[in-house]
């Protein structure tokens, strides 16, 4: 795993816990704090596929999730500039058309792209529970405060 990503894991996650770090005011959120990265991002996903539309599998606590008229999920990270594309759908890449194009706008606005195997890795710096840095980094938090 990058040592930025457990960076991350570990700025986010002081307890060592998977807990939503909206719970936690003395958090910093140094990563794009007025969207303006995010909503270029997102206006640049939408001229590239006009028919982008708001993804299902976040509650948009650490995370955006985007889909793309194919079907390709894209995740964007609220906590620092990391993305997931299509992470664990299992289809072929050759079904994905415009996930090279998608992955290259997001790249343009800095984020990084995490492979599969990045987010499949266990997010050490949580030592309550276990984690995936996917679960870290994109996913929503069932024990989250509403």
């Amino acid at each position: 795993m990058r040592s930025h990503i457990e960076t991350v894991i570990g700025h986010f996650y002081p307890q060592r816990a998977l807990c939503s770090p909206l719970d936690d005011p003395s958090i910093v959120w140094p990563w794009d704090p007025s969207h303006q990265c995010l909503r270029a991002t997102v206006e640049a996903l939408r001229s590239l596929d006009p028919s982008l539309r708001p993804g299902t599998r976040g509650q948009l606590e650490v995370s955006e999730e985007l889909v793309l008229g194919d079907g390709v999920r894209i995740q964007l990270s609220f906590l620092s500039p990391f993305a997931a594309v299509d992470f664990d759908r299992m289809r072929p890449l050759a079904d994905r058309s415009v996930t090279p194009k998608a992955v290259s706008v997001i790249e343009s606005f800095g984020y990084t792209v995490l492979s599969d195997e990045e987010l499949r890795a266990s997010a050490r710096g949580i030592q309550v529970g276990s984690a995936r840095v996917w679960d870290c980094l994109f996913a929503p938090f069932p024990e989250a405060s509403s």
